[in-house]
């Protein structure tokens, strides 16, 4: 089934809304006439609710400055105003507080009463006595100036004594004494704002009530109006400057009759606002009957506009559907407007154009791309290139090239993540791209962890040309590092003038890079001015890489440090070529590895990422990073696994030379006998012992037979002088006198003791 033309309903529609004024104008004025008498009477309901609001709140506020006034004017007022109120007056205090809490009803709002004594410098509240009291604090409203005429009461928003929090009250003061020209204190009656609200709320409006004081502040509302306290806020603005004769003000973008009513004894006004919408309601019957007899006009007009819209239509039907035939993209849902489609119609043709362009200057970067990557990596003949450059519209008139390639620096170290470093990458070769001309670069290009671009120069003269390459390289590094926060340094070959000898020169520029060993990072590195400048020795002092071996066999890890610093210096005092310093220190690895058997500890596994040890030096790039590695990943763990094993190896020795001294120590034992034993040199041994046990063999070969000896003194009959002769004393007074120094006490006198025990 199709779909009814948007456009043509348009046209149907304007016919129809054509015939329509006349009945709009008579639908409008019936309207129009039965609102206002529904308006009028609305508004004389409206007056009678405020008036019956400002008389209830009158008549508890009345209420209360009776009470207030009765109890100013009594005996007990007159005779607490002249009382200091010492502690001693504590009847006197009792009869005041119980005479202002039968003040305080709470049906009529109040929430609390102040008796204020200036003259003597006190006030009770329903906390208790104060004296002194604080006039800048908790009574600040006795500084507030009423004039004669001002109304009774005042709107109040502050705290209540000492300690309490600020809140909304209306305060009713009476200067003591009563109609005094000479006051010498006050009473203060609080009510709470929230009982007034109270008391509005408990009629029904229809719309917002609010009450104003003398002072222009609204300070009581209904429910709806407390709600939208923006609306009420823009509703009195407008009151205020239009006057109190207003009959309507706006609230929230909604038209509202306004009814006000004046309190002579409060000074406030009575406001309510009743929305026109809800008054206007009440003649929905009179809008539905006209709404009626509308209804047969309309649909009178709607079949003749009907009828005549569509002879219109009919050119421009025949239009849209031939703009759909000649559209290349697939079917849509129909368009809203057929002009719409025409016009997309159009614009497809010019869109598919634009995509067509923009696929193949796409398809000629990535074969430009795949120009450059296959002649930097395989190489090119010179007719293949040549054919190439045309087709990428190259200048015709280059004279020489050269390579450079630029490699970031300790990206590990940077901010962002590794899986960033592509893009960062991508981000390089658009600098790259960006900083030279087509006319000066062939399409710089992204290989491995590198960026690589080819430069050219057309100039005769191609003196300058290497100047502009070292200027560029340094550029280039400026721009990184402002941009992506990168360090990077940038290796440049040798300058050629044939383009089938651009993979030498890409490797001329990686080798270039490999100078960082020795000059460090961010360096621009040509390497013409490299080359020349090396020694080609592939020898460092023996002794040097000799003295590291032997401290990682014997654990000196600080020692260690100490001489792979001697080593550095030594190995980089001379100049030599990457090759070199790798082929160095590899053999350094290896013969670590070698003399120790076993390279490192788990913990430090340099082949655990998948890379041997040795290709991971073969990637680092400057001294200080090929120092921390040998230091972290060869040099520490093999001396910590060396000292490892010696200290488990020095503890069965000990172990040993303890079971020896436990099974011959009733023999002529000494150190070099245990030696003899255990084949070990008897200082090997002495200073093992001595390390890991903390005393000599001869103590502890000592302390062991005087262990034996109480032994036997407490649980045998043994002689004294067999004692001393299995312990192997040379007479029963040497072994009285070692075993008084040791014990603090004679044999004899040992077992005399433990025999009573």
């Amino acid at each position: 089934m199709n779909r009814v033309s948007p456009y043509l309903l348009r046209l149907i529609l304007f016919g129809s809304l054509l015939s329509l004024l006349p009945v709009m104008f008579i639908g409008a004025f019936a309207y129009y006439k039965a609102s206002e008498d529904v308006q009028a009477k609305v508004v004389e309901r409206n007056g009678q609710l405020v008036r019956q609001t400002q008389a209830r709140v009158d008549q508890v506020l009345e209420l209360v400055e009776q009470s207030v006034v009765q109890f100013a004017d009594s005996p007990l007022s007159k005779t607490a105003l002249r009382s200091p109120l010492t502690p001693e007056d504590f009847v006197l205090l009792n009869e005041l507080r119980s005479e202002l809490s039968g003040l305080q009803k709470f049906n009529l709002g109040v929430t609390d009463i102040h008796y204020v004594n200036w003259d003597k410098g006190w006030y009770v509240d329903n906390v208790g006595w104060w004296n002194p009291f604080d006039r800048e604090g908790a009574l600040s409203y006795l500084e507030q100036e009423r004039s004669a005429g001002s109304p009774p009461w005042e709107l109040y928003e502050g705290s209540l004594g000492a300690g309490q929090p600020e809140s909304c009250h209306f305060l009713l003061l009476k200067r003591l004494p009563y109609l005094s020209n000479a006051p010498r204190g006050a009473v203060a009656s609080f009510v709470s704002c929230g009982h007034i609200d109270k008391l509005i709320n408990e009629v029904v409006y229809n719309g917002l009530f609010f009450v104003t004081d003398e002072r222009g502040r609204i300070v009581a509302a209904n429910r709806e109006a407390a709600a939208s306290p923006r609306a009420l806020q823009a509703a009195y603005d407008e009151l205020s400057v239009r006057g109190g004769t207003a009959a309507e003000v706006s609230v929230g973008g909604e038209r509202h009759l306004v009814t006000r009513h004046h309190s002579p004894y409060t000074d406030w006004t009575y406001v309510l606002l009743t929305p026109q919408a809800s008054v206007l309601s009440e003649s929905e019957t009179i809008r539905r009957t006209a709404i009626s007899l509308c209804s047969g006009i309309l649909l009178m007009c709607f079949v003749l506009a009907t009828v005549g819209s569509r002879r219109l239509y009919d050119p421009i039907r025949r239009l849209q559907d031939m703009m759909r035939g000649e559209s290349r993209e697939p079917a849509k849902p129909r368009a809203k407007n057929e002009f719409i489609t025409i016009q997309e119609g159009i614009l497809d043709l010019m869109n598919h154009r634009k995509r067509m362009t923009a696929e193949m200057q796409g398809q000629m970067r990535r074969l430009n791309h795949y120009f450059v990557v296959t002649l930097i990596q395989e190489g090119m003949r010179a007719q293949d290139i040549a054919e190439q450059l045309r087709k990428f519209d190259y200048p015709k008139d280059w004279k020489r090239w050269a390579v450079l390639v630029a490699d970031v620096e300790r990206f590990e170290e940077t901010s962002y993540p590794a899986g960033d470093r592509s893009l960062l990458m991508f981000a390089m070769q658009n600098i790259a791209m960006d900083m030279l001309s087509p006319s000066q670069r062939l399409h710089p290009v992204l290989m491995g962890k590198y960026q690589v671009t080819i430069m050219a120069d057309h100039a005769e003269d191609g003196s300058a040309f290497e100047r502009n390459l070292l200027e560029f390289a340094k550029l280039f590094q400026g721009n990184v590092l402002s941009y992506l926060k990168l360090n990077v340094s940038v290796g440049i070959s040798r300058v050629y003038t044939r383009l089938e000898d651009t993979p030498k020169a890409y490797k001329e520029a990686l080798e270039a890079l490999k100078y960082r060993i020795k000059l460090g990072h961010r360096m621009v590195l040509p390497i013409d001015e490299l080359e020349g400048s090396t020694t080609n020795r592939l020898e460092v002092p023996e002794k040097l890489s000799g003295d590291i071996i032997d401290l990682v066999k014997l654990g000196y890890e600080e020692e260690v440090m100490g001489a792979l610093e001697v080593y550095f210096d030594a190995l980089f005092a001379e100049e030599r070529t990457p090759l070199e310093y790798q082929f160095l220190l590899s053999q350094l690895v290896i013969g670590i590895w070698n003399q120790l058997g076993d390279p490192v500890d788990a913990e430090h596994d340099p082949a655990q990422d998948g890379r041997s040890a040795l290709t991971q030096l073969f990637e680092l790039s400057t001294k200080q990073e090929i120092k921390s590695w040998l230091r972290d990943v060869v040099v520490l763990p093999a001396a910590r696994r060396r000292n490892q094993r010696e200290t488990a190896h020095s503890v069965k020795l000990c172990q040993d030379v303890k079971r020896l001294v436990h099974e011959r120590y009733d023999s002529d034992l000494t150190l070099e006998a245990c030696s003899e034993l255990l084949n070990y040199h008897p200082n090997y041994i002495r200073r093992v012992f001595k390390q890991h046990v903390g005393v000599n063999f001869s103590e502890y070969l000592a302390d062991y037979r005087m262990e034996r000896a109480k032994y036997w003194l407490s649980k045998t009959d043994m002689k004294i002088f067999e004692i001393a002769e299995k312990l192997k004393y040379q007479n029963s007074q040497n072994f009285i006198r070692s075993f008084r120094k040791s014990v603090g006490m004679t044999p004899g006198e040992y077992r005399e003791k433990h025999a009573d025990a």
